[in-house]
């Protein structure tokens, strides 16, 4: 049966011989290279799991992403006025495009945050929303 690359397969525990009464090399060379068969087996799934090694994170993604503008933006009364980001700190599958449209490559469901400074240059009040 040929496995194709990059299929995850469940991680089976091995049948662990019981040992001899008396130390032997056969056995323990045995019992180690089953262990290691077991160790890199379970390697390789948690890698294909999380995107560790070659292949990864096929099966479970971690997307995110951290932008920022460090300009002064200038909006319109009474007009949606899109801020824009001209930094980004750090993304994994998260981008921004045309300096304003955060972009995903995946679907699925984002929590996205936004947080802003208003500087009120004269002495009314005014709202933001």
């Amino acid at each position: 049966m040929t496995i194709p690359p990059n299929t995850l397969l469940p991680p089976k525990a091995p049948n662990l011989p019981i040992g001899p009464k008396e130390y032997n090399q056969r056995y323990q060379d045995q019992l180690l290279n089953d262990l290691r068969r077991y160790f890199n087996t379970l390697d390789n799934a948690l890698g294909l799991l999380l995107g560790t090694g070659s292949g990864g994170g096929k099966y479970v993604r971690f997307p995110y992403g951290a932008f920022q503008s460090g300009v002064d933006q200038t909006a319109v009364v009474n007009t949606a006025t899109a801020m824009t980001f001209n930094v980004t700190d750090y993304s994994n599958d998260v981008s921004v495009v045309s300096n304003s449209r955060i972009t995903v490559v995946n679907s699925g469901v984002y929590n996205l945050q936004w947080s802003g400074q208003f500087e009120n240059v004269d002495t009314q009040l005014h709202d933001a929303s």
